[in-house]
């Protein structure tokens, strides 16, 4: 009688299984080593950053509140909590058509408000900062804005690094 035992050869297939193996393996680490469980330290930190709203009606200059939840109205973005606000009589700077002369004077019934925003980022490869929410902040940029009573159009002009986590 002969030999019932035959040699397994090693065949393409065999190699496909290792292949997939190695790349789920290596997947994995990709995953640990870059944002995932456990990885490299997480680089989140407090900002406190100010938003100036410009010539605001005076009726509606009482409605943004310490507390109050800012949010992104274009993009719904959380952009972090209101933790001081403040407002100055709004100035108009104009051309006075008659002798073209400038214009500087109080704008009446009108106000500039500034809000103080406290709010959990990070830095971008680019070194921006992201709000936790996703949202890129950096000074200059102009910011569509919404409270439980207020919606409105501002400016960043200026925020710092206040904790790191």
């Amino acid at each position: 009688m002969g030999n019932t035992k035959q040699k397994r050869r090693f065949n393409v297939v065999d190699a496909l299984i290792i292949l997939l193996i190695l790349a789920v393996i290596a997947a994995a680490a990709v995953f640990v080593l870059s944002k995932g469980v456990g990885g490299r330290k997480s680089n989140t930190f407090e900002i406190e950053y100010v938003v100036e709203l410009r010539t605001v009606r005076d009726e509606f200059a009482d409605n943004i509140k310490v507390g109050d939840r800012l949010v992104d109205s274009a993009a719904k973005y959380q952009l972090g909590e209101v933790i001081a606000v403040s407002t100055s009589p709004a100035t108009f700077t104009g051309t006075d058509l008659v002798n073209g002369a400038l214009v500087y004077c109080n704008y009446p019934e009108h106000s500039d408000i500034s809000l103080t925003v406290k709010a959990s980022a990070e830095t971008d490869s680019d070194g921006m900062y992201i709000i936790d929410s996703g949202y890129r902040i950096s000074v200059g940029s102009t910011m569509y804005i919404r409270t439980p009573d207020f919606v409105g159009t501002g400016y960043c002009t200026r925020f710092k690094k206040t904790e790191v986590r």
